[in-house]
């Protein structure tokens, strides 16, 4: 499809299910569309594997095999595949409601030529049973929401003096992806690994590059929620990795400093105010976070610079893999 508009990328690790959920549902809706889908599996083992290769035959659908496993390095194979002018990129664990091409598509028309991200709305769907251990979805606050991809917000605004939008559902012109060079390796998840952040910082660095990015609440995906996520456990550790990758967006070791400062002169406050208040509190988030955060400056003190930014020839590289 040489003249497609957008290329949906979805890449995905041991979780064939959910991606067949989601291809499934978002394959009728690009009949005759100028979308094509690209499936990254990023080094799901045999098993998990086979039942991806089915989603080849689907039309409109290519699947792309990696033997390294890596968030980031899954997205930027499946930017260098894609042939569209806009990318999108959906979380193999979300399900597009039945207009997301439709609505998708309308928003890049009515897209100026500066707009370089457009990110949509990501609902929860809560598991069916909640088992020990784990919380109800109602006691599950703002923070722990944010954690969990949920944006729940029906408006369509210009979002580029605080940019919204997760990967879980959002998509970005590809002169903006060349811009920047990609999705950075040092911030993507690897494997079972809770650490983030390429996606605001993708953002953040395509602003820089002069453009705008706007959040349409009517391009909509139910992100389903798994139990492990609603147990206490679960968000200690992903507030902790949070923490360190917030500490790496830092790109100047002052920066990093004074952020440590103030992480550890908030920990002692925070410490005392979660012990008045259960496991799902801010207090309780925010202290993991801040904890995260310390330990991963203490790791990173001897003196090495964290590096996010791509080197310089990636953005070329990945122009001449999509021409091949």
């Amino acid at each position: 499809m040489s003249s497609a508009i957008l290329s949906i990328v979805i890449c995905t690790h041991n979780r064939a299910n959910d991606a067949t959920d989601n291809v499934s549902t978002l394959a009728p809706q690009i009949r005759n569309r100028p979308v094509e889908i690209i499936i990254v599996d990023s080094a799901s083992n045999p098993t998990e594997a086979q039942v991806l290769d089915r989603l080849s035959d689907i039309e409109g659908a290519q699947l792309i095999r990696l033997n390294r496993a890596g968030a980031s390095l899954a997205r930027n194979a499946g930017i260098a595949r894609a042939r569209g002018t806009w990318v999108g990129f959906l979380d193999d664990d979300v399900i597009t409601k039945p207009d997301w091409v439709d609505a998708a598509l309308r928003r890049i028309a009515l897209s100026a030529g500066d707009v370089g991200v457009i990110a949509g709305r990501v609902l929860p769907r809560w598991p069916q049973t909640i088992p020990d251990g784990a919380l109800p979805p109602e006691a599950i606050g703002g923070r722990w929401k944010m954690l969990l991809s949920v944006i729940d917000d029906t408006r369509v605004y210009c979002s580029t003096r605080n940019p919204v939008g997760v990967s879980a559902n959002y998509m970005i012109r590809r002169s903006a992806l060349d811009a920047v060079g990609g999705f950075p390796i040092a911030l993507g998840r690897v494997g079972n690994s809770l650490a983030s952040g390429e996606d605001p910082y993708v953002m953040d660095r395509i602003v820089e590059r002069g453009f705008e990015t706007w959040y349409d609440g009517t391009i909509v995906v139910e992100h389903k929620i798994h139990a492990i996520r609603l147990t206490p456990r679960w968000i200690a550790e992903r507030a902790s990795h949070e923490g360190a990758v917030d500490l790496r967006k830092i790109r100047s070791l002052r920066g990093q400093f004074v952020k440590a400062i103030k992480c550890a002169g908030a920990l002692p406050i925070l410490g005392i105010m979660r012990n008045f208040d259960n496991a799902a509190s801010e207090y309780s988030i925010r202290f993991h976070h801040d904890l995260g955060l310390l330990r991963s400056y203490i790791r990173i003190r001897g003196g090495l610079r964290p590096e996010v930014r791509q080197p310089r020839r990636l953005g070329q590289s990945l122009e001449r893999r999509r021409r091949s």
